[in-house]
């Protein structure tokens, strides 16, 4: 006759569900040592003024949309429950702006915040690289400058010293020299953070991805620049480009309605009609998109110390005849770094990080 236990196990194991692939369980004692990880760091940041706060682990997808990059967006655990479109944070930074505008406006700056909790990205699962893990962070906001800079990549270098971690490399990038480089070339805000989120991919894949990617968001955008349909609508772009705004925009919407193309939904007329505008002058710019892929290349080689990276990059803005401010700001929070006692032959800089996640 089989025991009571026996014949639960029997029924466990019939109806058995297996955790979700990508996750893993922390099991005890690991889980205890976790917990001790994060509170320790967590005292380290409020010691130095630093205070918590707790953010939703569910935001609206909108909130990643705005200023996430490719990479991070291809990353996203999102659903649509209810007609809202809701995602998984992959990172606690947007969160915590996000609770800033909501509920901080009026408190006095500089706010310096720190968190700790779960976040959520969908990766290729391998060894020791989980789509659920935690994430310990701290946000330093309404300061600006070299200072600012130093202090947050201080404190986590200080973070790892004290969890007994001294063998380290510090490796620094800086979006917004791509930034300023993509927008000397006169592109749209929208196609520079585009380019600027696939910048790690172009780095390890090369043009084509990128470049079917375009191709993809942007039909009428190709980057082979050699088939009939492409010059057909480089003069179809070009034809709208000599009309001026507002007959373009009226000549759009006849179009529109001469093909029987719906214009009802949830979208505006007027907005249908920027979307079609905006295609067209993204055709227009071919030739400066294939300039900037050229650009992302010549900056995403630019790495290693920092006696040699930082003349290789003022040569490229020199080039693109940008203005060294930023890099003068990066200078300076390498100096400030080295008050820090973080010398500068324990650091690297690598032009080719974007804004993705790492």
């Amino acid at each position: 006759m089989a025991r009571p236990d026996e014949d639960r196990r029997s029924v466990y194991r019939s109806a058995r569900i297996e955790r979700v692939k990508g996750t893993h369980d922390i099991l005890p004692p690991a889980a205890a040592r976790q917990r001790g990880i994060e509170d320790r760091l967590l005292r380290l940041f409020s010691y130095y003024g630093y205070r918590q706060i707790a953010v939703p682990v569910l935001e609206h997808t909108d909130l990643y949309l705005r200023k996430a990059g490719e990479d991070t967006l291809s990353r996203l655990y999102s659903f649509t429950y209810q007609n809202r479109k809701l995602s998984l944070r992959p990172e606690m930074t947007a969160s915590v702006v996000r609770a800033c505008v909501d509920h901080l406006q009026t408190a006095p700056l500089p706010l310096r915040l720190c968190y700790s909790g779960p976040v959520f990205r969908y990766e290729s699962p391998q060894h020791s690289r989980y789509r659920q893990f935690t994430q310990v962070g701290l946000e330093l906001i309404g300061a600006a400058g070299p200072a600012a800079d130093a202090e947050v990549i201080a404190l986590a270098l200080q973070g790892l010293a004290m969890l007994g971690i001294k063998s380290y490399r510090l490796v620094i990038g800086h979006i917004g020299i791509l930034l300023s480089l993509l927008r000397s070339l006169g592109l749209d805000e929208r196609l520079i953070a585009l380019l600027a989120g696939n910048m790690e991919r172009l780095a390890e894949q090369g043009r084509g991805p990128v470049q079917q990617r375009l191709a993809e968001l942007f039909p009428l955008w190709a980057g082979d620049g050699e088939s009939e349909s492409t010059e057909e609508s480089l003069a179809l772009a070009a034809l709208v480009q000599t009309l001026g705004e507002e007959k373009a925009r009226t000549a759009v919407l006849e179009l529109l309605e001469a093909m029987n193309v719906g214009l009802e939904g949830s979208r505006s007329q007027e907005e249908i009609v920027d979307r079609v505008l905006a295609k067209f002058g993204r055709t227009r710019q071919r030739p400066q998109i294939e300039q900037a892929l050229s650009l992302m290349e010549s900056l995403g080689q630019i790495k290693g110390t920092v006696d040699s990276a930082l003349p290789a990059v003022q040569s490229l803005l020199s080039q693109y005849n940008v203005a060294d401010t930023l890099l003068i700001r990066l200078r300076e929070t390498l100096a400030a770094l080295d008050s820090y006692g973080i010398p500068w032959e324990r650091t690297g800089l690598d032009f080719g990080l974007s804004r993705g996640l790492q």
